[in-house]
């Protein structure tokens, strides 16, 4: 499948070409806190946050995989989040680092393996252009849809 990613203004796509089946949809995780009141029975809402989430990118390499491989490596050689961008999911950008190793197996012409992204913040963020118009009465106001 000849998907498009871009990490840190590289497309891994020259590289690895992403299995079928690949989504980067997927939540954070949740944690809604309660707050406990006496001796009363349940709890009241506070607030929820939420966690990071992973996204598991299975891939595989044909021809010269050492090759692809090193490349890969390289492009993913980063010390903070970057900028990753999915096709498909242009108008949005996930600030992620890759986890853990490549899970990479080398089979002659061929290999395969699994970028774990990280996204620390645990969402997207919309990259659209947002323009702010005064209305009839002069006030601003923004539509913002991140």
């Amino acid at each position: 499948m000849n998907y498009s990613v871009k990490y840190n203004g590289i497309e891994l796509g020259d590289y690895i070409d992403i299995l079928e089946g690949f989504t980067p949809f997927g939540g954070a995780s949740w944690f809604p806190e309660l707050l406990e009141i006496g001796c009363s029975l349940g709890g009241r809402f506070k607030t929820t946050r939420y966690g990071a989430k992973t996204i598991p990118m299975p891939f595989t390499v044909t021809g010269d995989t050492r090759e692809s491989y090193d490349a890969l490596s390289a492009a993913l050689n980063v010390k903070e989040p970057k900028e990753l961008i999915f096709e498909g999911l242009e108008d949005r950008v996930f600030y992620a680092i890759p986890s853990d190793d490549l899970d990479f197996d080398e089979f002659s012409c061929f290999g395969e393996g699994t970028i774990n992204w990280v996204i620390p913040a645990g969402v997207s963020y919309s990259i659209k252009d947002t323009e702010a118009l005064p209305n009839a009465n002069g006030e601003i106001i923004i539509d913002y849809q991140g």
